[in-house]
């Protein structure tokens, strides 16, 4: 059980590391110097390698948490009642509320960015940055796994 807060603790890592190499393009550009050009390519591989790689571990976390709900409704003898998947549900805890603050406040400053382009782009590019976090953390924050990673810790596991 220890291992799914330590994983959780990565996942969390690694969808940080994604969304801020979104910051590579910022001084990225592939017809650029070659120092651009690398730049580029490394922004990029290091969003997805993190990305894949953070979800991939998120999955073996649902799997133990699933196995765990399955132990404890064999144990007690009645079936827990289904939520909605973290995407769908808002301010569920103190820590969703400011993840899902953080994502309705960036997407409307991200707007603000498309629809005014006097602004200035790398400035642009950061927020885009911290919407892409606060939306991977606000499924999270808000989903079952995190109340299953809350659990555990509650239990001092």
């Amino acid at each position: 059980m220890k291992k799914d807060i330590l994983l959780m603790k990565l996942v969390v890592s690694l969808l940080l590391v994604s969304s801020v190499s979104i910051l590579f393009a910022i001084f990225a550009d592939v017809d650029g110097n070659t120092a651009s050009v690398i730049m580029a390519y490394a922004g990029a591989g290091l969003f997805w390698l993190t990305l894949i790689a953070g979800y991939v571990l998120f999955g073996v976390v649902s799997g133990h948490r699933k196995k765990y709900d399955n132990a404890q409704k064999h144990s007690q003898g009645h079936m827990k009642v289904s939520s909605r998947p973290g995407a769908f549900c808002f301010f569920s805890n103190k820590l969703a509320m400011i993840a899902d603050i953080a994502m309705l406040a960036s997407f409307v400053i991200t707007l603000m960015f498309i629809f005014i382009p006097s602004f200035n782009q790398n400035v642009a590019v950061f927020f885009v940055a911290i919407l892409i976090f606060s939306v991977h953390m606000h499924c999270i924050l808000n989903g079952v796994n995190f109340r299953y990673i809350k659990s555990l810790i509650n239990k001092g596991e």
